[in-house]
C-alpha cells in the first residue's frame, strides 16, 4: 500500500534471502558529493557569523551585550551582578563595556 507517497513491500513481495546479494557481494559504491550541500568556505559569511570573535575587546563587547539582552525586572540584580564579575584589564576594555552599556 502507500502511504504518505511511499510503498512498503510486504514479506511476500520481497526476494527470497538466499537469492538477494550480500553485503559483501554487492559493488561498493564511492559517494561523490553529488546532491549534497558544499561545506562553506572559511570566508563565506555563515562562517563569519559563527566563529568566535577573535580580539579581546570583541569578546568582551559580545558577552556584555548578551548579558544587557538579558535583562528583565525579575532578573535585574543577578545581570548586574554578573556585569560586575567581568574581569577588566585595561581602561580601554572598561571604556568599551560602559559605550556598549550605554549605546
Amino acid at each position: 500500500g502507500f502511504l504518505l507517497g511511499t510503498s512498503f513491500r510486504s514479506a511476500a513481495d520481497r526476494e527470497p534471502k538466499d537469492t538477494r546479494e550480500s553485503r559483501e557481494q554487492r559493488p561498493v559504491r564511492k559517494r561523490t558529493g553529488g546532491g549534497a550541500m558544499p561545506a562553506p568556505s572559511e570566508h563565506s559569511f555563515a562562517a563569519k557569523v559563527r566563529s568566535e570573535p577573535s580580539d579581546r575587546l570583541a569578546r568582551l563587547n559580545r558577552s556584555v551585550m548578551s548579558l544587557i539582552n538579558k535583562i528583565a525586572p525579575d532578573n535585574l540584580k543577578t545581570i548586574v551582578n554578573r556585569l560586575a564579575m567581568i574581569e577588566l584589564d585595561t581602561a580601554e576594555e572598561l571604556q568599551q563595556v560602559i559605550a556598549t552599556v550605554f549605546k
